[in-house]
């Protein structure tokens, strides 16, 4: 009976240790919800969004635009943000939010 409880909480224990090593391992997967809100707040004066496709003068590409090149993959999303170069302003985002970024241009990219 102690050996079949014991068991019991080391297969427990393990589980819930994998849940969290899963989740450990890949932290910045990227909330695409968390990443339009940054792009909301700190994209749009230079980046048309979706629904919002207006020519903005001497801007960046849209978001759109971006998620469409097959070269602007998730990787190449993720190491721009984290070192732009000019004309693009360093925005200083947290890690975090670039990943958010990434992810909800990923999901622009599916949506074609």
């Amino acid at each position: 009976m102690l050996r079949a409880s014991f068991l019991a909480s080391v297969l427990t224990i393990s589980l819930a240790g994998t849940a969290l090593g899963q989740a450990a391992q890949n932290p910045l997967q990227g909330d695409p919800g968390a990443g339009k809100a940054v792009a909301e707040r700190s994209c749009v004066a230079c980046h048309a969004l979706p629904g919002n496709e207006r020519v903005l003068p001497d801007t960046g590409p849209t978001f759109l635009s971006i998620a469409r090149n097959p070269e602007r993959t998730r990787a190449y999303v993720t190491g721009w943000l984290m070192n732009p170069h000019p004309p693009m302003p360093n925005l200083s985002l947290t890690v975090r939010e670039i990943a958010d970024l990434a992810a909800y241009i990923e999901t622009l990219r599916v949506q074609q």
